[in-house]
């Protein structure tokens, strides 16, 4: 499982923060979910990605995976730049 997240400041700060949570879908230590489970302890856009052959490792196991899905991530932010408490 991977969780990366971006925030402004301080997230203790009541900013928002933009979460990437991902799990691969051939972890044989943790089964991939859906993300819902910590979705309640993030205000701001988020993105939950199940990666085919990856275990807990995104990074090294499918680093083209984990590249696309931060590029997603920062797409997101700049989208909601000037919102959800997020500078421009």
């Amino acid at each position: 499982m991977l969780e990366v997240a971006y925030h402004e400041t301080s997230p203790t700060d009541g900013d928002t923060v933009l979460l990437l949570h991902g799990d691969g879908l051939a972890d044989g230590n943790f089964p991939a979910t859906d993300g819902s489970s910590s979705a309640h302890h993030f205000t701001g856009p988020r993105l939950h990605r199940q990666v085919p052959d990856a275990g807990h490792n995104l990074p090294q196991d499918r680093p083209e995976a984990f590249a696309a899905a931060v590029r997603d991530v920062r797409a997101l932010r700049q989208e909601h730049a000037g919102r959800d408490g997020f500078a421009t």
